[in-house]
């Protein structure tokens, strides 16, 4: 990846914030699985190893605490799955849990990528 370094600052901060809000603001879930495969594979060639399965466990910890959470806390929807202290958990709180999930963790590589990319020089250039 030393050619994407090479690229001019305002190239690479269009890039990373295009992708940003494409992976934030897109709710078409294909998008943002796309969006966090694409995070996960750009962020293992540009840092090839160093921390990153330790840093896909703890993002994949971190998904799932999401995913768990927001059923908990959300109750919309109309099939339930079964009842927790007189609460229903429903299916779509659930699936929305996960997209949530993606989403976020999604954002995380993408800001990782940003982090090895984007060096003080560049960002002062670019304000």
């Amino acid at each position: 990846m030393k050619k994407f370094e090479c690229f001019h600052p305002v190239s690479a901060g269009f890039f990373f914030l295009s992708m940003l809000l494409i992976t934030v603001f897109s709710s078409f879930p294909l998008i943002q699985i796309f969006s966090l495969a694409g995070g996960i594979a750009f962020d293992i060639t540009l840092r090839k190893g160093r921390g990153v399965l330790r840093d896909l466990l703890f993002d994949a910890l971190f998904f799932a605490a999401v995913a768990i959470s927001n059923p908990l806390f959300v109750h919309n929807g109309a099939t339930p799955l079964f009842f927790m202290n007189g609460n229903p958990v429903t299916l779509e709180a659930v699936v929305y849990g996960v997209f949530i999930s993606v989403m976020v963790v999604g954002v995380l590589f993408w800001c990782k990528c940003y982090n090895e990319i984007m060096t003080e020089d560049k960002f002062l250039y670019l304000f």
